[in-house]
């Protein structure tokens, strides 16, 4: 298990290495810069105004040279300072990252119990209304973007029910209730996607394993089938199904950014869009980072998890 654990951690450091190598070059060979986002409300934009603007922040030098000041402030923890909020990209991710954490863990925790428990009542009850229900939802949580959805229900609250979010903050220690009005519908419509990705894997990982010989010998025992279900079933059909949820985090991530904007939710989405339309390196940089260290952090957490659930794969790491 310690030469597993040892191998993912050796892995996931070379995948950010190559992570903040890619989003260094990629934003860089973006067209448009900084300086003339910065300079937009200009009447009229002079060559001197903008090399003024990037020998300010270092935009003339060589790409090699800005890529060598970027790691060594990166191997001393610095993600630099923002461009456009002016302060460092640090602050900002720390302010911001509760509110992104939050609605993320929001909707893992109601996806994973939700999706699990759809997928078995859906392969328990194999071809019934309840199972064609369960596969029915599923289907269009997988194929309805977020964005979509989004729309649809904040038309339907204002529309019908005169709803309208929250605009400013409200933390959930200070103000539950106002907390609640502007977490619960983010939280239910980023847990859709997911919910159903976990639906229809645990079923079809469920209906394998109860195929299975030590399953038809448990039942034949005697064994509640309750028993059967969690102690026998559940457990051998759950090592696939963390590994989706490990892949799921990355996409609540993207879907974070999204339903961020729909309901004006000031978190690291919001900061990310700000940075990519102002051309701001350091903030999307350091965003980009933080989220790929986040997702790193979480996989080997659930492989360790996965290492644990199937001995199989313990071995296989020795």
């Amino acid at each position: 298990m310690a030469r597993l654990v040892l191998r993912r951690f050796l892995s996931s450091i070379v995948a950010l290495v190559l992570l903040a190598v890619v989003v260094f070059s990629l934003l860089r060979a973006s067209p448009g810069s900084f300086a003339y986002a910065a300079l937009a409300s200009e009447p009229r934009i002079t060559e001197e105004m903008v090399k003024n603007l990037e020998r300010q922040y270092g935009l003339d030098q060589p790409i090699v040279v800005q890529l060598g000041r970027f790691a060594r402030e990166l191997s001393s923890g610095d993600l630099g300072n923002s461009f456009y909020f002016r302060s460092p990209v640090s602050e900002i991710i720390a302010a911001r990252m509760r509110i992104t954490i939050e609605l993320m863990t929001g909707a893992l925790l109601l996806a994973i119990p939700a999706g699990i428990l759809l997928g078995v009542i859906s392969a328990t009850r194999r071809n019934s209304l309840i199972d064609y229900a369960a596969r029915g939802m599923a289907i269009t949580g997988i194929c309805t973007p977020q964005f979509v959805l989004g729309i649809i229900v904040l038309f339907v609250l204002l529309r019908f029910f005169n709803y309208s979010p929250p605009f400013s903050y409200a933390s959930l220690f200070e103000d539950p209730w106002t907390n609640l009005q502007q977490f619960l519908w983010p939280v239910i419509i980023l847990a859709l996607g997911p919910t159903a990705a976990i639906s229809r894997l645990t079923r079809s990982q469920m209906l394998e394993v109860l195929r299975e010989d030590y399953v038809r010998t448990a039942t034949a025992k005697g064994l509640p089938p309750r028993v059967v279900i969690l102690r026998h079933a559940l457990r051998n059909a759950l090592p696939p199904v963390v590994a989706l949820i490990a892949s799921t985090v990355g996409t609540l991530i993207g879907g974070a950014v999204v339903v961020e904007r729909l309901f004006s939710l000031p978190g690291m989405g919001m900061a990310l869009i700000s940075g990519v339309a102002y051309y701001d390196y350091p903030l999307v940089q350091g965003i980009v980072l933080f989220v790929g260290l986040g997702f790193v952090v979480v996989s080997l957490a659930l492989d360790i998890f996965v290492g644990w659930l199937d001995p199989r794969i313990r071995d296989a790491a020795r």
